[in-house]
């Protein structure tokens, strides 16, 4: 999207990743990086134009599967934990057979005490233990 803006906004990818430390990097970044140009007065403006899906510098996102994703972590030898599976962002709850399926393919953890957890899309508490093991 950086790219995609350079040819009517003059920002750099260094100006967007400024001092952070640029493990991710998203809208927000962007965002902040045009209103330090002057292009902008806040992040909302330029959230809601220049990085606003319709917009024609904007590029999605692709995401991996969830269960595909598990096993990778699995195979590079680390623990997958699923974050906040009830936040009040999610269209709905992680539901219990997706949570089966995520802990066949070797979900080791779940977040339930989050701040944007719906506690009424929390599993009940026979359905919290996934497996027996």
């Amino acid at each position: 999207m950086v790219r995609r803006l350079g040819a009517d906004f003059r920002i750099t990818w260094d100006e967007v990743v400024g001092s952070e430390d640029a493990r991710t990097v998203g809208r927000p970044h962007i965002a902040d990086a045009l209103v330090a140009a002057g292009y902008f007065t806040d992040r909302t403006a330029a959230l809601t134009q220049a990085l606003h899906p319709a917009s024609p510098y904007y590029l999605g996102s692709s995401a991996i599967d969830t269960t595909e994703a598990i096993r990778m972590v699995r195979a590079a030898g680390s623990v997958p934990v699923l974050a906040h599976p009830a936040a009040y962002r999610q269209r709905t709850p992680v539901g219990s057979d997706e949570l089966r399926e995520f802990a066949a393919a070797g979900l080791w953890g779940i977040e339930l005490q989050h701040p944007e957890n719906r506690d009424d899309w929390l599993p009940s508490s026979s359905a919290r233990q996934l497996s027996s093991d």
